[in-house]
């Protein structure tokens, strides 16, 4: 349990660390401000290592260049990342908010409640940071309160400047993902939304940017795209909603095929771009 703690590290070192073979169950009281030595993480997370957060506390998690707020050192991809409850603030610069450090990404991060901020530059808010693969990283979010806001990097997905890959699924909760999630050139494999309420904000190109995008609740929104010849909405393969309402403000893109049925909605003004292969509607 911290509770009003306050602590800096000097340089190359972080102010709280989890060593890759260990588990820490973090408890937040009072208010509590960590910040990383330089190349570090505020709260470090290895592979290997894995932290679950809760309390009634808060948390700000300054990870100093390029080191995560919560996750990997520089170069340092993080381990298995759980947050159930309490107030997180994350900032970092080409480190990710929640995830890797610089080149580097996340492998677990499950957020089950709590309210989260992330501010973050070239890098994810919640997930890779700059130059890292999104690889097999799985994001899983329900219940939670989450505001990214993201320069030159999504909100959530992998980190700008590295490869594109990993999943990222929404059972409830809120999210502004300024940055949106995934980015134009690192995409998400696959964005999966059962329910909750997810509303997009241009980081790139596209506000939500995936290999396949499936939808089954919930509601998707997109605000308008850095350029208004893209579509908001951008999936490489395919797009299938059988329930919930996807919105996005400009239109929707897919390399594949569209299909819509059951009770799922797409409301959308197409833009300029193509909008598929195909789109199918079907009962419901």
């Amino acid at each position: 349990t911290i509770n009003g703690l306050t602590a800096s590290a000097p340089s190359y070192k972080p102010p709280l660390s989890v060593s890759p073979d260990a588990s820490l169950r973090l408890v937040l009281e009072g208010t509590n401000w960590l910040t990383g030595g330089y190349d570090c993480a505020a709260v470090r997370v290895p592979l290997g290592a894995s932290i679950t957060i809760s309390g009634t506390g808060e948390l700000t998690a300054q990870g100093s260049q390029p080191g995560a707020g919560i996750g990997g050192n520089t170069g340092e991809s993080a381990g298995s990342i759980t947050v159930n409850a309490g107030k997180i603030t994350a900032r970092s610069s080409y480190g990710a908010g929640i995830g890797g450090g610089k080149n580097a990404s996340a492998t677990t991060i499950t957020i089950n409640g709590g309210e989260i901020v992330t501010n973050t530059t070239s890098s994810a808010g919640i997930g890779g940071g700059q130059n890292g693969a999104g690889g097999t990283m799985k994001i899983e979010i329900s219940n939670a309160s989450i505001t990214t806001s993201c320069i030159q990097g999504p909100g959530i997905g992998p980190g700008s400047g590295g490869s594109s890959g990993g999943t990222v699924t929404v059972h409830s909760g809120t999210i502004s993902a300024g940055g949106g999630i995934g980015y134009d050139t690192t995409r998400i494999d696959t964005l999966t939304v059962t329910g909750g309420t997810i509303t997009g904000f241009p980081g790139s190109v596209d506000v939500i940017a995936c290999m396949e995008l499936r939808q089954t609740g919930g509601s998707i929104s997109a605000m308008n795209p850095a350029s208004f010849t893209q579509a908001a909405i951008d999936a490489s393969g395919n797009i299938y909603v059988s329930g919930g309402v996807l919105q996005p403000s400009s239109g929707v893109s897919a390399g594949g095929n569209i299909e819509v049925t059951q009770s799922g909605a797409i409301n959308a003004s197409i833009g300029k771009r193509a909008v598929g292969d195909s789109i199918a509607v079907r009962a419901g």
